[in-house]
């Protein structure tokens, strides 16, 4: 590698290592972007330093200063390999220092897959903590009120972080093996997202797991997208409950007698009190025990005559 250049971390690893699964994905690729990875894994090992053949001296045969020569050209080409080894090396042990926090970083290991063993052995457990606490969110995961695209998000961004805390294997990424692996955990994230939703998309939870082969789950969350449009655009229009109805306000008709036994007051007047309900109760009465002498008693009333008959507003 002519030159190199420390990618900046997108995860860093924090202190207490309750981020180490995804650092450790992150960091991961990196190195194999690099061409790197070898070196944490173990297949890269490092060559032996070599050792210098000896000088033949000057009035040796020409067979011995040949065999010599030989000798040298294979001790050039060990030490051009052992210190591109050992450049690699130290450019995998920046990309791994410079992605962790300044006081995790032990100085006596010498080698990038040390430093990557260390880490493993001392935040391994702490791990362990967050993927029961992950599965824990997990199994309490419901789509609720969500739509199918925000329980989407929410799923696959748990999924994710239980996904990084139990990566493949290093040694044997890419066998048949790892293949099957990937195959069950991706059965596993479809059902487990399908289990999640609400119960008006059980027939097409049915369909879904009724294809061969079984689809991805951005596959099954495209569909139900498509299933969620035509359940929402065939529901029943609900009516206001009865108590949220508003009440048409009658409207009084001008000119009505007003009633006197009542205590509440008529539109556009002011109540009246007791004492003026009972003066105008005893006036009636006593109107009434007059007989036909009772028109003229009336204040602002005009005296009609015997002919004339009066006609009570009604």
């Amino acid at each position: 590698m002519d030159s190199f250049e420390i990618p900046a971390p997108i995860v860093k690893l924090e202190m207490g290592g309750a981020n180490y699964g995804m650092w450790a994905f992150v960091t991961r690729i990196n190195l194999q972007a690099l061409g790197l990875f070898e070196h944490i894994t173990g297949e890269s090992p490092c060559p032996p330093a070599p050792v210098p053949p000896p000088r033949p001296p000057a009035t040796a045969a020409k067979e011995v200063i040949d065999a010599a020569n030989k000798d040298f050209k294979a001790y050039q080409s060990a030490l051009d390999a052992y210190r591109k080894w050992d450049a690699d090396d130290a450019h995998a042990i920046l990309v791994l220092i410079h992605s962790v926090e300044a006081n995790i970083i032990n100085l006596q290991l010498q080698t990038a897959q040390e430093i990557w063993a260390h880490l493993r052995q001392r935040y391994q457990p702490a791990v362990d903590a967050v993927h029961y606490n992950l599965r824990q969110q997990l199994q309490t995961l419901k789509q609720g009120d969500d739509t199918v695209e925000a329980f989407y998000n929410r799923f696959m961004a748990l999924w994710r972080k239980l996904d990084s805390l139990v990566p493949l294997p290093d040694a044997c990424r890419g066998c048949a093996c790892c293949e099957k692996r990937q195959q069950h955990d991706d059965k596993s994230c479809l059902y487990e997202f399908l289990i999640r939703l609400r119960p008006e998309f059980e027939p097409a939870k049915v369909r879904l797991l009724s294809c061969p082969p079984l689809p991805s789950v951005i596959e099954a969350r495209n569909t139900l997208l498509l299933e969620e449009i035509r359940i929402q655009s065939t529901a029943p229009v609900v009516a206001p409950p009865a108590h949220q109805k508003k009440k048409k306000k009658k409207k009084k008709r001008s000119g009505t007698r007003p009633n006197l036994w009542s205590s509440e007051p008529s539109e556009g007047s002011s109540p009246l009190s007791q004492n003026e309900v009972a003066r105008m109760v005893n006036q009636f009465q006593g109107l009434t025990h007059q007989g036909s002498a009772w028109s003229t008693n009336l204040p602002h009333s005009r005296n009609l005559g015997n002919n004339h008959n009066w006609d009570w507003p009604m």
